[in-house]
């Protein structure tokens, strides 16, 4: 079945939050996956009754500079399973969201996760203002940890003669041409929703039984020069300088040109 990864980025203060109170990323995950679901359901005509998606994600807490920045990677068929008469489920495949679509379904995402986390007593709103609610209830090492996330979160040295700037990245020093916006990728109030990278049934086929690291590369190479073949080894032997066991590995593997 084809797979389609669903990227969400959260705000930094929301960022903060899920760092300091883990428990709440899976309510949260559980918001985006009904509203990609629901998203999938109307694409191809069904009901939630009718249909169901399935998705794996990826909690991830780092960002490129290996800084703090929770975000999701989920991995959702690109499409549904509906229940046939007989109670079998057959694959139903949807196109890709359109610009429109997405920007709805990034809107219904946020509307509904703030409203999980207004209830849950952890964002507070007044007066159309949303804050974070304080945290005097926090340990003294969350309170202790809380200055050092927000400085990794926002790309900032913490510590030393130059705490507060920003951390040195290539993103700074590379010079910028023109803007450029991103295929399939929508943007509101902080958050970000990009939904571009798409791996079909026969892709997932070709790839199987090839390691994550050549598979890696095979992406930025535009695809592998010749088959993939495992590193042939041979059996431990008496090694002549010594009374042990030594294990001789050949690595012969066939490489890219």
């Amino acid at each position: 079945m084809p797979v389609r990864q669903w990227v969400l980025s959260l705000p930094i203060p929301l960022r903060l939050l899920l760092a300091a109170q883990p428990k709440l990323v899976t309510p949260v995950l559980q918001v985006v996956h009904r509203v990609i679901t629901r998203h999938l359901l109307g694409q191809a005509g069904l009901k939630a009754d009718e249909a169901d998606s399935g998705a794996v994600t990826l909690i991830q807490r780092f960002g490129s500079a290996a800084n703090l920045n929770i975000h999701l990677h989920c991995l959702v068929l690109d499409g549904v399973c509906r229940r046939g008469a007989e109670r079998e489920p057959m694959f139903v495949q949807v196109p890709a969201p359109p610009d429109e679509a997405l920007q709805a379904v990034l809107h219904k995402i946020v509307t509904r996760t703030m409203k999980l986390l207004t209830r849950r007593g952890v964002l507070v709103e007044e007066q159309g203002q949303t804050y974070m609610a304080d945290g005097d209830a926090d340990s003294d090492d969350a309170r202790t940890l809380r200055p050092l996330q927000a400085a990794a979160c926002a790309y900032r040295v913490a510590f030393g003669t130059r705490a507060g700037q920003r951390v040195l990245t290539v993103q700074n020093v590379m010079p910028r041409d023109t803007d450029f916006e991103q295929a399939l990728c929508a943007n509101t109030q902080g958050f970000s929703l990009h939904a571009a990278v798409r791996c079909g049934a026969e892709e997932r086929k070709a790839r199987a039984g090839t390691p994550p690291e050549r598979a890696a590369r095979d992406e930025l190479t535009g695809g592998p020069a010749e088959p993939w073949q495992a590193p042939r080894r041979t059996p431990r032997i008496a090694c002549p300088g010594c009374a042990t066991q030594c294990s001789a590995t050949s690595t012969k593997a066939r490489r890219p040109r």
